[in-house]
This record gives C-alpha cells, sequence and structure tokens, in this order.
C-alpha cells in the first residue's frame, strides 16, 4: 500500500510503451526510492522461487535452506546487475546512450511488475499439493519465460533503428548478453538434477 502510485504506474509501463517513456523521463531520486524498494521486493521474491525450484528438483547448492535462500537472492541480484553493469558500459561505448538507458529501465520495471506476480506463484509452490504444483510449476515457469520474451520484444522496438542497420552487432548483443547466461544458468540447473 506504500508504493502503490508507483506499482500501478509500473504496470501500466509494462503495457505501454509511450509510458515506460514518459515514467522514465520523469525519474527523480524520490521516485527511485519506491522503485528500488520494489527492486529488493523482486529480488526476494525471485530467490525464494529460485529456492523452491532447488527443493522441488532435489538439487543442493548449500547445507542448510537459509544458506541456500542466500545463495539464490544473491545470485539473482548479480545476474541482473551484471546485466544492468553491461548495459550502461553498451552506452559508454557504443553511441546508443539513450536506447541502453531506457532499455536498463524496462527490465528494472519488468521485474518490478514480475516481484508482485511472483507471490502467488511462491504461495502455490510453497503451499500446494505435490499433484497441483507438478502442473502449475511448468505452467509458471512459462509464464516467466513469456513475460521476458515480452520485455526482449520491447527492447527490440527501444533498439529498433539500430538493430536493422547493425544486424551483426545486434545479433552479438542478444547471443552474449540476453541467450547465453540464460543457457549458462539452465545448463547448471540441468546437470544439477542429473546428478
Amino acid at each position: 500500500t506504500l508504493f502503490r502510485n508507483s506499482i500501478q504506474k509500473a504496470w501500466r509501463s509494462v503495457l505501454n510503451a509511450n509510458m515506460l517513456h514518459q515514467l522514465h523521463r520523469e525519474q527523480t531520486l524520490v521516485t527511485n526510492i519506491p522503485n528500488i524498494a520494489l527492486y529488493a521486493f523482486f529480488f526476494f521474491n525471485a530467490g525464494v522461487f529460485g529456492m523452491l525450484l532447488i527443493k522441488y528438483f532435489n538439487i543442493s547448492i548449500a547445507k542448510t535452506p537459509l544458506a541456500t535462500l542466500g545463495l539464490c537472492i544473491s545470485g539473482g541480484m548479480a545476474f541482473f546487475m551484471i546485466r544492468h553493469l553491461m548495459l550502461r558500459f553498451i552506452a559508454y561505448v557504443f553511441p546508443v546512450t539513450k536506447e541502453a538507458t531506457l532499455y536498463s529501465f524496462s527490465l528494472t520495471i519488468f521485474n518490478i511488475v514480475l516481484g508482485l506476480f511472483l507471490v502467488p506463484m511462491i504461495w502455490t509452490v510453497a503451499y500446494a499439493p505435490d499433484t497441483l504444483v507438478s502442473v502449475l510449476l511448468p505452467a509458471f515457469l512459462i509464464i516467466i519465460g513469456g513475460y521476458y520474451l515480452f520485455l526482449n520484444l520491447r527492447g527490440l522496438l527501444i533498439a529498433n533503428r539500430y538493430a536493422f542497420l547493425h544486424k551483426f552487432h545486434f545479433f552479438l548483443y542478444i547471443c552474449t548478453v540476453e541467450i547465453a547466461p540464460v543457457a549458462i544458468i539452465t545448463k547448471l540447473m540441468i546437470s544439477g538434477i542429473s546428478s
């Protein structure tokens, strides 16, 4: 209830690209405080959801559940902070400062909204019967994957004038920043499940 206005603006920004541009222009330190708190809420929820996934698939990454939760939260934070730093580096090296900062901002906004949607998913995975979880968990993962696909399509719209003029560089960016980290994490999870 504290950040109702910020949540409403974030939700409208996910649905409307013009609202995302407007919200990006309006950003000040005062409006960043709710976004920082909501982004921290996303990291916590993503860590809890990751821990529940690890528990569901019987993967052991730490000796205690609290240590597993800490690793999941810090791993999620590291993953997204590296993405933000890479976007800042790209903005510094190439003449795409406006587009890179807008995409970094949209990544933040999309994650804020996802952090709110993770709450019912976490409750379901944690407390629902195993038969229901085995049906709903793949659906949740497909929804999250589709959500990030939508984010990447929004990023393509943000960078459309560069994406089509510099196809090779854009392809390199997609492979190294968007696809490779997900592929590496998926490979690690699959190898953890099989062992």
